[in-house]
Formats: C-alpha cells, structure tokens, sequence
C-alpha cells in the first residue's frame, strides 16, 4: 500500500470509528477505549495534517506560538477525556461521542507542525505533565474501591489504570530519548 493511501485511511479513521460495529468494538473495554481508541484518533488527525492548506497552516503556526497552545490543548483533552463521567457521556450521547472525536482528531491534526515549533524545554514540560496525570488517573482507576464509571466493570478499569501507568512509564522514556536523540539540553531561551 502506498504512503498516500495509508494517509488517506489514517485520516479518515475517525469516520470508521463511529461505524456501529467498529465503535463497539473499541468502547467495548475501557482499556480499549482510553488507549488504543484515543491514540488512534490523534494519529488519524496527524496524518491529515499533511493535507491543510498553507494559508490555514499558517494562520494556525502564528496562533501557535512555539506550539504551546496546541500542547495546552493536547493536555486539556487527555485530562478531560480521562475523567469517567466524560467517558460515560460519549458511550451513551452520540453528541458526546462526536466532541470526543472530534477533540482527539482536531488535537492530532494540530500536533505534528506544534511539536517542530515546540522548544524541547516547552516539549518536555507538558510531556511531564501528561506522565503525572495520566498516572494518577491510572493509580486512581487501579485503586478504587468501587467502579469510577458507570459503563464499564472494576476489570475493565483496572486494566485501563494500569495501561496509563505503562503509558506514562513509556511517555517519560521517549521524551528523553526525543532529547537525547536532539543533542540539545532543554532551554527556553529561543
């Protein structure tokens, strides 16, 4: 398959995400749901990237700054979209579940020019904080007496707690290898 065709597929993943079949096939577990259907959104949303104009693709590079606004956005929709009643929201109101797409997908659209822009300092600051949210919110899901949300079973969000913790784990081992790999210590001065 060539490089154009798995973009193309890649980009339009959200529309096949919200296909019956497919969206039960990935809301089925929350595991599933928080980390493989979120990521896949984000990556659906940076290869369509490639395809924005550069008159938008410019207007957007001055409104984000050294990508700290897409980064910022990036965190404010991980951390929404790991609070259990949001996740509860999307299975049960297709609205809900169209913001969430949408979110992810747009956030991914945006994430690819704001990691060029980013300074490796700004780039490893909200790495951090992604790492320390998502392990909370997987030492919260691991921990909990009880269900946190209501549509999926105390397995289910074991699971997830526990593939956020591995996330974060492998989040915080690529972004010092990103910065290793540069050969740049961290500065914001730029």
């Amino acid at each position: 398959m060539k490089a154009g065709a798995t973009r193309v597929i890649a980009a339009l993943l959200p529309l096949a995400l919200a296909l019956e079949p497919v969206r039960l096939f990935f809301e089925r577990d929350m595991a599933v749901h928080m980390l493989v259907e979120f990521p896949l959104l984000v990556a659906a949303g940076a290869a369509a990237s490639r395809w924005v104009p550069e008159p938008i693709a410019r207007v957007a590079r001055l409104c984000d700054w050294k990508g700290l606004t897409t980064l910022l956005a990036f965190t404010l929709v991980s951390a929404f979209w790991t609070i259990p009643a949001a996740l509860d929201a999307a299975l049960l109101d297709p609205r809900t579940a169209i913001a969430k797409y949408a979110s992810w997908w747009l956030v991914g659209l945006a994430l690819p020019q704001a990691l060029r822009a980013a300074p490796p300092a700004i780039v490893l600051f909200f790495a951090g904080n992604w790492v320390w949210m998502s392990a909370t919110a997987g030492l919260l899901y691991v921990d909990a007496p009880q269900r946190l949300c209501l549509s999926y079973m105390e397995d289910s969000q074991r699971h997830a707690g526990a593939g956020l913790l591995v996330a974060a784990v492998a989040m915080t081992i690529a972004g010092f290898v990103a910065v290793n790999n540069r050969g740049q210590t961290p500065s914001i001065n730029r």
